[in-house]
This record gives structure tokens, sequence and C-alpha cells, in this order.
């Protein structure tokens, strides 16, 4: 395979901190690359400096030529008054240029055309060269790709033509997504792309990046989206890379059996040197001082392995003060509408001890807002919210709004129990990763880790008996994604988590609520694996039905048509074609014979005194009268020129 992109020896410091040092990785064409690591070691750097957007203190980065890297970054949002179908389409700004270069040309070789200009032939060649260009590299399909891709990232219809700048900032981010995605680039660098997409937005960029031609170097703490994408992994650890064959699932796995190897290996070699190092002990003074001083050289020059560094977790644990009651919620008929707009309708939900629900839905459905009006943050427009009697409610919210950045750590928790002494304080924050002189930081300088870390002893501390959590994950690693994962699993409460990390719901969750565009909420038991599947052949079966509604239709159709076309067959068969003047002219003339014919025979039957037989010439010569009429009429709409 051709190698797209080259990194040669990269070091990259900031300021006394080294993030990369002397790192080397080779991107060949069509490879699928996860970059896993914990927050801060160094994974965005890496990104970065592939893209060009940040340059090594040291060491070479060498992008292939004509291969074009297309970089997302973890936080971006697009500012444009520029509709979006076009903000997103100018993201393929070179294949724009390419088409307004071939409107210029047609142009020209109109008017080198009508002046018969010798350039004509110079110009007909440049926009042949150009246009197959711009066809092999998907200008003919432009706006067809921009719009599958909007459609796959959860935009509708209406949004197409909506500015950019009127958007919210998760769409602004999914914007921005599909601007980058457009371009098709051979070298595709996501940051963390599911932070705004909703589980089909996810799924739907899974796929789009199984079927991408160019490489994918992916960071993400999205552990499915690893093992269904990816086919290396590169850890970033301590200033290094190590790379691991296969998906996530197989980096986890080839790291713990290479850790239990390594471990092995340092116990071994310090138990040898613990042996050694007694003998020498025992003997240095004595008959075998000369083994022994050997024995000590021998040691002194040994390359000493070093114990294998495993990253301390987060400690959490969530321990109820009290219990509580059998009944924990209860929602009766809730609906929230904003003017016209109905969010959900007639929603009714029960939670009992112990109950675990994850909800899922798309972005927009109304889930925070479910969950806000639950804590009685926001009003609903109809129904009823009871909690249960002895329910401690506590609130993990995304936007992580409940924190103040003016307080240092200690402060923060201060607030949820004035009563903990400040070194307890400091411990405990130890347990979150917070070292040294850290719990005396101001909560505006902390990264979005560490707040939701933060968030999370905060939530320890409350002692509830009912977690309320809205997308727990959103700013965790994996290490302490899993750690949550446990404590979760360990907590004898009840959970209400919106989510959309499936992996997460997967280890936490018993029930799934999934809140539609509808309004509706339904509920399935089972994890979100189980509830996946169920949705699959929920959606199979209404395909079907589908299907079969409209072979029922097209065959209701074809049966019209067949009947519609005997009922003309019948018609023409009881309709004689149309006839020439001429031929209409000779009946006429037929039936004008008889008619003076039967006055004549009138006149004699009457001197004969025939009434009998004047009544049966009356009729004829009537009927021949109407049918006389009617040969006029033909006469007349007959087609003169075949007459003629």
């Amino acid at each position: 395979m051709s190698v797209v992109a080259t990194l040669d020896n990269i070091t990259r410091s900031y300021g006394t901190k080294t993030v990369l040092d002397r790192i080397s990785l080779r991107i060949t064409a069509g490879e699928r690359i996860g970059v896993v690591g914990a927050n801060g070691a160094g994974k965005t750097t890496l990104l970065r400096t592939i893209a060009g957007h940040l340059d090594p203190d040291s060491g070479t980065v060498l992008l292939a030529s004509n291969r074009r890297a297309g970089y997302l970054p973890q936080e971006v949002s697009l500012s444009s008054s520029r509709p979006l179908i076009e903000e997103v389409m100018g993201g393929a700004a070179e294949l724009l240029q390419m088409r307004e270069r071939m409107v210029e040309l047609e142009r020209e070789m109109e008017r080198a055309a009508a002046a018969s200009d010798r350039q004509l032939t110079h110009l007909m060649q440049e926009y042949g060269d150009l246009e197959h260009r711009f066809s092999a590299e998907g200008g003919y399909t432009l706006r067809n790709s921009a719009l599958a891709i909007l459609s796959g990232l959860g935009f509708d219809a209406e949004q197409l033509e909506q500015s950019v700048d009127t958007m919210s900032g998760g769409e602004k981010s999914r914007a921005a997504l599909a601007r980058l995605l457009v371009t098709a680039p051979d070298l595709l660098l996501l940051d963390e792309p599911t932070n705004h997409l909703d589980i089909e937005g996810i799924e739907w960029l899974e796929r789009f990046v199984a079927e991408h031609r160019g490489a994918v170097l992916i960071t993400s703490h999205d552990r499915y989206l690893l093992d269904r994408t990816v086919r290396r992994v590169v850890e970033v650890e301590g200033t290094h890379l190590t790379e691991y064959r296969g998906n996530y699932s197989d980096y986890v796995a080839a790291k713990a059996t290479g850790l239990a190897q390594r471990r092995k290996v340092y116990e071994l070699q310090r138990a040898e040197i613990e042996r050694q190092e007694e003998f020498i002990r025992r003997n240095i003074a004595g008959q075998k001082t000369k083994q022994a001083q050997s024995r000590r050289r021998m040691l002194e020059k040994l390359e000493r392995i070093e114990r294998p560094r495993e990253r301390r977790p987060i400690a959490l644990r969530f321990s109820p003060q009290m219990r509580g009651g059998s009944d924990v919620l209860e929602l009766r008929g809730l609906s929230k509408r904003y003017g016209q707009t109905a969010l959900f309708d007639g929603i009714e939900l029960t939670l009992r001890l112990g109950d675990r629900i994850g909800i899922v839905g798309p972005n927009g459905a109304g889930k925070t807002t479910l969950l806000r009006i639950i804590l009685g943050e926001e009003e609903p427009t109809a129904g009823d919210v009871k909690i249960g009697r002895g329910i401690i409610a506590g609130y993990y919210d995304q936007e992580m709004s409940s924190l103040d950045d003016e307080k240092t750590l200690v402060e923060e928790l201060w607030e949820v129990d004035p009563t903990i002494p400040s070194g307890d304080l400091r411990s405990i924050l130890g347990r979150f990763l917070f070292t040294g002189d850290e719990p005396f930081r101001q909560i505006s300088s902390l990264s979005g880790g560490e707040r939701g870390r933060l968030l999370l002893a905060k939530l320890m501390l409350a002692r509830v008996n009912f977690l309320i959590l809205d997308e727990p994950t959103n700013h965790l690693d994996i290490a302490s994604r899993t750690v949550l994962e446990e404590a979760l699993g360990q907590f004898p409460g009840t959970i209400l988590t919106v989510s959309h990390d499936r992996y997460f719901l997967d280890k936490v969750v018993t029930q799934v609520a999934f809140l539609g565009n509808d309004g509706a909420l339904r509920i399935y038991r089972g994890n979100y694996s189980h509830f996946a599947g169920k949705r699959a052949e929920e959606l199979r079966l209404a395909q079907e039905a589908e299907r079969a509604r409209a072979k029922r239709a097209k065959e209701e159709e074809r049966q019209r048509a067949a009947a519609a076309r005997e009922a003309a067959r019948r018609k023409l068969r009881r309709e004689p074609p149309p006839r020439t003047a001429q031929e209409v002219e000779q009946e006429i003339a037929r039936v004008e014979a008889r008619m003076n014919e039967i006055a004549e025979a009138i006149v004699h039957s009457a001197a004969r005194a025939d009434g009998k037989n004047v009544g049966i010439l009356n009729a004829e010569y009537r009927t021949l009268s109407s049918r006389l009429e009617r040969l006029y009429l033909e006469w007349e709409r007959c087609d003169w020129e075949d007459g003629e």
C-alpha cells in the first residue's frame, strides 16, 4: 500500500512539559487507525501535528505529494450567514473553483466560435481537461453527496436553506463535520467526532468511515465506534506511541497480556536481584568475598527493567445516605410544547427502586428537557411529576453548569458538605486524580475531562439514592468511563441516564426508553444491544409492511389500468372507427334516396286508403330522418383533407 503520511522522530513540548518525545508513525492508503490514551496524553497534539496546524519542536511530518489531509478539531463551530447546503458544499472549494472556470470557458468558447477565433481549439482543450478532472473528483455528484451526508448527520430537508449562524452549537459542529466529509480527503483526521452526534448519527458515521476510500485517523472514547471501524490502534502514553494490530477490543486484550508479561519479567528480575543482593550481604566479608564482589559488579552492569507503568484510575463509589421508598418516580401524561411545537406528549413512566433506565433518541427530541422537568428545573406544559418518599436525586448535567467557575475545587465540594475538613476533601479529590496543589485551582482553569471528574466527586459526596445523569461520559476518557460503569454497577439505588455511549448503556442499564421525534416514549426491556436488535426488527417489519403496501398499491393501479384498457377496447368495439367525408356523403345519399322512396310510397298508400301501411312507412321515415341528422353532424366533423 502507498504511504499517505509519515512522522519521523517528532518531539513536541508545551513549556517544560514534553507531550510527544521522538515518536514515529507511518500511515498507508486506506488504513483505519484509532488513537487512544488518557485525557491530556497528547492525542489532539498528534492529530494537529499531522494536519500541519501545529509545528513540531523537532522531527519531520511528510504528506505524500498530491495527497490531501482533512482535519476536524474536537471543538469547532462554524460561523457563516450562508445557507447550510452552501456552507457544506463550500468545503469542496477546489471543485467549486473548477466549476466556475468551466462556466467562464463556456462563455469564452461561444465568443470565440462566433468570431472564428483561433483560440477556440485551445479553449476546448482546456475545457475538456478540466471537465474530465471535475467529473473524476466528484464534481457532478457534489450536491448529492452533501445532501446524503447532511441527512446521515441528522439534518432534515427544511434545514438545508437555514442560515448556519442561526443554528445551535451542536448543529454547527455537525455542519463542520459534514463540510469536511464532503471533501473526501485522502487522509481524514477526526478528533472526537461523535461528541455532538446522536446514536443514529454515530452509526451513520461508522458506515461512512468503513466505506471511505482514503485513510482515517480517529481519536475517540467511543469503544463501539473503535471496534467497528479501526484495524490498528495507536496508544499515546508517557510521551510515546505504542501500536497494536486489530480493533479496540483486540488492543485491550493485547495490552493486558503485554502488561502481565512485563509485570512477570519485572518480578522475576526483582526476585533475582534480591537473591543476589542477599548472597552479597552474607558473603562480602567471608570466604566467598570474591564471588560476592563479582556478583556485585554483575548487578552494577545489569540493565534494570522498569516497573510497568499502570495509570492510576479515579476511585469512585456511590453510597446512598438512605435507601428511600420503593416508588421512585411517576410521570403521568407529561407534555412539553414551545408555542405550536410539541416536544413530547402524554409521556407515562414509572421507576421503582433499583431500576436502571437509559433514555436514547435523536438530537432535539427533548431528552435533556425531560430530565430538567423531572428535577423541577423546568415546567411541563401538561401532566404530573411525582417523586417518591425519601427519594433524593443527584444530577449530572452535560453542560456542567452547576460548577461555579469562581470557586476552587475544595470550595466547590464544601458546597455539598461544609462539615468535611479541608484535608479530607483533598484526599477525596486525590481519588479523582487532583493531586498536589490542584485542589486549590480555580474551576475556570479546568479542562472538560477535569470538570467531569469534579462533578462526579460532587455527586459521590451528595450520597443520593436516585442518580439522574445527562451524558455523563462525554468528557471522560475510557479509563474513567470504565470506573464509572463499575461504580454504577455497584450502586444500590435507581438510575435514569441520557447517553449516546452505547458501550456505557450496555454495561449500566436494564431498560431503554426511546424518545422519538413523534414525541412518544417507548420502553424496551434489556440493555442497549437488546434494544438495538428490537428496533432493527421493528424497522424491518415496518419496511416489509411498507413494501407490501406499495406492492398492493401497484397491483391495484395495475388492475385499474387493465380495467381502463378493457373499457377502452369495449368502447372501440361499440363505435366504428371514424369515416372519411366521402364515405359519410355516400351514406347520406343512400338515406335521402330511401326517404324519397318512402315519401312516394306514403302518397300511394294514402290514395289506396291503406292506413296500416302508411303508419309503418311514417315510422321508418322518422327513424331515417334522425339518422340523417346524425350523418350531417358526422359529416361536419370529418377530416376534409382526407375527404378531398
